[in-house]
């Protein structure tokens, strides 16, 4: 216990040297001394989440990890670590939700241990290359949300195209009989929404859906029409607020006739982040309208 709560501090104060110093010392304590088994370890992690003790989750969800890896059957081995880079994200997401980890500790410790269980899943020998290929591709859309979380774009994208690759390079031609192959798709068109890259993410919503057409590993049908009509809510909602968003920023040209600098300045933010968080935004962009021309804005802004 004083080694989670060392590892805690750590993690608050971006120490990250300490942080995996601790790390490794809480697995070879786990490990070697205490043998615990790891079903009970996991449930363990788990419960520390549900008490709000996000960063000794992490420590101890990474290290069921180490002792998953050693797990005699390759299935058991893959679903056991990928549950726990799954842990470990949702706790590390908790913990930047709460202002109580920085994005840099979590770019330079929390990303690297996810990717280095995700480099001993690849060690795992299987001959079931498909349930290996799922369980990794997990792991690798685990790091690119956590990448997303901090702002890392580019790397999220990264990650997520090497899953598609993956994908392809395992089931070939039968790629797009995967509902998974589409997920990373929508993946991908979320990530776009989330950086303001409208129709790049409008392409990626419009595959996704086509994927899932195609896809024969749905249980029920109606799973396959919920993925399509996620896709196309996510579609038409983004086309709207934009649409919206571009709305007002001809309306503002309109009214307001003489630009003090703050004006110019918030009207060239618009450019930017036409399509970044869009609620909020038109919130912010009808007060600002109302306070310029209320008569006009009235009129115009929906």
């Amino acid at each position: 216990m004083r080694l989670l709560e060392k590892y805690k501090t750590c993690l608050a104060e971006g120490r990250i040297d300490d942080a995996k110093g601790i790390n490794e010392k809480i697995c070879s304590c786990i490990r070697f001394e205490h043998h615990f088994r790891v079903k009970d370890l996991k449930e363990y992690a788990r419960a520390q989440q549900g008490d709000e003790c996000f960063a000794e989750s992490i420590a101890l969800y990474n290290a069921a990890a180490v002792l998953y890896r050693n797990e005699d059957k390759e299935r058991k081995s893959l679903e056991g670590m990928r549950l726990c880079v799954g842990g470990i994200h949702d706790a590390s997401q908790k913990l930047i939700e709460a202002n109580k980890i920085a994005k840099t500790t979590m770019q330079n410790h929390v990303v690297p241990v996810m990717r280095k269980i995700k480099d001993d899943m690849e060690k795992v020998a299987t001959d079931d290359n498909e349930m290996k290929c799922k369980e990794v591709v997990d792991v690798l859309r685990f790091i690119s949300f956590s990448k997303k979380a901090i702002g890392k774009y580019a790397n999220a994208e990264t990650f997520l195209k090497e899953s598609l690759t993956r994908m392809e390079k395992t089931h070939q031609k039968e790629v797009e009989k995967c509902s998974l192959y589409g997920r990373i798709y929508e993946d991908i068109g979320d990530l776009h929404l989330e950086n303001s890259r409208t129709q790049d993410a409008r392409s990626s919503f419009e595959r996704a859906i086509h994927i899932y057409a195609s896809a024969d590993d749905f249980s029920l049908l109606e799973e396959r029409e919920g993925s399509k009509d996620r896709c196309r809510r996510k579609m038409i909602e983004q086309v709207r607020c934009f649409y919206l968003v571009n709305l007002n920023i001809r309306i503002w040209e309109n009214v307001s006739k003489q630009k003090t600098p703050k004006h110019v300045k918030f009207l060239q933010s618009l450019h930017f982040r036409a399509d970044s968080r869009p609620r909020k935004l038109m919130n912010n962009i009808n007060a600002t309208f109302w306070h310029l021309s209320p008569s006009t804005s009235k009129r115009f802004v929906a």
